[in-house]
């Protein structure tokens, strides 16, 4: 009988469950997209790696409200929202993190997954406290090169802490076996934009050059403004210039009432869904420089003039900012000494020096990890397989 059972379990590569799939990957947090786009890139890569494997995202109902189509091929779970709002929310957190580890205790149990990943953040915090306690392998993302205070505690919890930045665990991780530093993954249907197709949609010369601008959801309007100056100075010292301006929705009405100077090609955007052409169509970009961000512009190897968003928790942007322009992939200028002038003079230079812009262009796919998505799947894969045995071995002792 024990025989029977460890053959089995063999060849499903599960500790238990029914159906056809080999393996249950069980996906646990969000909240923002730099969260959530990793997980789901990775997900998508999932398929690949084991096709018979079977991926279920765990999330806040408003997460999952907010990314409904991309979480249409998955099975999904609702959770509470978990978040540290300062030393005072600290009891609530604790027991409302509490409340949730028992409910996830008993998802769990039903559904039987063999890997749990944690999408960074408290919100993850359930799941990967219960996997620690029902002995599932887990892996946990950071995007960040400073982990944030949740990595923090859960890397403590977890067997695998992926990293975008080789040392970019902080000494937290330093020299430990549980820091992969593959990269974040980032969305397979990025790489299949054409600069041509893209043009074309936003009306733009595909043989002039075109920056891309892009706020990030917090923050955004300072960076909005000192664009604008930015590209009336421009305008004044007649340089020609496309622009694609993504403002954030609640601010596109106002940047849609911007006349651009003569030489500015401005054309602002809400939101773009399909983010694959806001890439084709770019020679460089403006951005903050949250972790998802910058993993994706150094797989497409994109140069990059970033503005770290200076309220950050840790100041994990201001960080993430430093390891990019240290490859030379990048411009850093922190908020606080960025007028319009300077920022105008920042664009001409990259404007008219191509070769400044070729040479940033190489350092950034030098330091862009493209295949994350395949690689990490990979290692999500081999954690599960590695649990299957170890189930094995135990099977075997207590029989």
């Amino acid at each position: 009988m024990v025989q029977k059972q460890i053959n089995a379990l063999s060849k499903s590569g599960r500790g238990c469950g029914t159906g056809e799939a080999s393996m249950l990957v069980l996906f646990a947090g969000g909240g923002t997209g730099g969260h959530l786009l990793p997980a789901l890139a990775t997900a998508c890569a999932m398929r690949d790696v084991e096709p018979k494997a079977s991926c279920v995202f765990l999330a806040s109902r408003r997460t999952l409200e907010s990314f409904r189509e991309s979480f249409a091929p998955y099975r999904t779970y609702t959770a509470p929202e978990l978040r540290w709002l300062g030393p005072g929310s600290t009891p609530r957190l604790a027991a409302d993190t509490a409340t949730s580890l028992v409910k996830t205790l008993r998802l769990f149990r039903r559904l039987q997954p063999d890997v749990v990943v944690g999408t960074g953040g408290w919100s993850c915090a359930p799941a990967i406290f219960a996997a620690r306690m029902m002995h599932i392998p887990n892996l946990l993302f950071e995007a960040n090169a400073v982990p944030g205070r949740a990595v923090r505690v859960l890397a403590l919890l977890s067997d695998v802490v992926q990293l975008q930045w080789k040392n970019g665990s902080k000494g937290f991780l330093s020299g430990s076996s549980k820091a992969l530093p593959l990269g974040t993954p980032v969305r397979a249907e990025l790489f299949s934009g054409d600069r041509r197709t893209a043009c074309k949609k936003y009306r733009f010369d595909p043989f002039r050059a075109t920056m891309l601008v892009m706020g990030g959801t917090q923050g955004a309007l300072a960076l909005n403004r000192i664009l604008i100056d930015a590209l009336v100075y421009l305008g004044s010292e007649g340089v020609r210039l496309q622009v694609l301006h993504i403002t954030g929705k609640r601010h596109l009405k106002k940047f849609n009432s911007f006349t651009p100077p003569d030489g500015i090609d401005y054309r602002p955007v809400g939101f773009e869904k399909e983010m694959r052409d806001a890439y084709a169509a770019a020679d460089f970009v403006l951005c903050r420089a949250g972790g998802g961000t910058l993993a994706e512009l150094s797989a497409l190897g994109l140069p990059a003039i970033l503005v770290p968003y200076p309220h950050a928790t840790g100041a994990h942007q201001l960080s993430n900012a430093k390891k990019l322009a240290e490859t030379g992939a990048a411009i850093l200028v922190e908020q606080e000494n960025l007028k319009p002038q300077k920022l105008a003079e920042i664009v001409r230079t990259l404007l008219e020096h191509k070769d400044v812009r070729m040479r940033m262009k190489g350092r950034s796919l030098a330091a862009g990890r493209p295949r994350a998505a395949r690689d990490v799947a990979k290692a999500i894969a081999e954690l599960a397989h590695r649990g299957a045995l170890q189930r094995m071995r135990n099977l075997q002792f207590t029989n």
